[in-house]
């Protein structure tokens, strides 16, 4: 409660510095605080209700914007992830304690390119739509050493079940989308502004096979070793619905 109640003096305090430097230096016909032709702008994102502030929308990517007229945007949006876990530890196993060495990695990488339409409005606020077409793509990768064996395990990582076997996490996809959007900036001076976004977005997921080869290094081998495994589940996934891309969006104007 406390960052909101802070929050909202502040919109208030840069609006009235806003409207006192509106007064004081524009016509009444300058447009001038909007993105023109040829300008690039890009973005934070705000969430006074969460507080925190990240970068500009659900899948955490850098989004830019290049005015090719006063009325028409480009927009961009990628990202490039990769998480690393490394753990080790000791494993009972019988009455001697064995060593398990577990590495995992996780790579994510996505684009979203699209096309904006903005609107007179008024002096400050630029209503807009526009459409983006979507792509992101998700590996995963696990490696457990342990005394005697190697295991390598290809498009998620394993998790144990206890007694009831492994499941199967962090599933590497590749995903393909389309959402409509609408949208406005609100200029709370020149070439800064606040703004807020929605869209009806479509979008099909399809899941990677999961591979899981173990190469023992005992000597001799161990009785019954577990084979290695392909999890092919042809598992997909279709999605469509209204979603809010953003938390409030804080951008500015090259």
């Amino acid at each position: 409660m406390k960052k909101i109640a802070l929050f909202v003096p502040l919109c208030l305090c840069a609006l009235l510095g806003a409207k006192a430097q509106d007064s004081l230096q524009v016509a009444p016909d300058d447009d001038s605080f909007k993105a023109r032709g040829g300008r690039l702008a890009t973005e934070l994102n705000v969430n006074p209700f969460q507080g925190s502030l990240s970068l500009n929308n659900a899948v955490n990517q850098i989004k830019v914007r290049y005015f090719l007229s006063d009325g028409v945007a480009l927009r961009l949006a990628f990202t490039a992830s990769t998480l690393k876990n490394d753990v080790s530890r000791s494993v009972p196993y019988s009455q001697n304690p064995i060593r398990q060495d577990q590495s995992r990695r996780t790579t994510t990488a996505g684009v979203n390119l699209g096309l904006e339409r903005h609107f007179r409005g008024t002096r400050r606020l630029s209503p807009y739509v526009g459409a983006e077409v979507t792509f992101t793509s998700k590996s995963s990768s696990e490696e457990i050493k342990t005394d005697f064996s190697t295991t390598k395990i290809k498009g998620a990582w394993q998790t144990s079940l206890g007694t009831s076997g492994f499941e199967y996490v962090e599933r590497g996809f590749t995903r393909y989308g389309l959402n409509v959007i609408s949208g406005f900036d609100f200029y709370m001076a020149r070439h800064f502004y606040l703004g807020y976004e929605f869209a009806f977005g479509l979008a099909s997921t399809q899941y990677k096979d999961v591979d899981v080869n173990t190469l023992y290094t005992s000597n001799p081998p161990p009785i019954n070793p577990s084979p290695g495994m392909s999890l092919k589940t042809d598992e997909k996934s279709f999605t469509a619905g209204p979603a809010l891309l953003n938390g409030i969006r804080i951008g500015y104007v090259f």
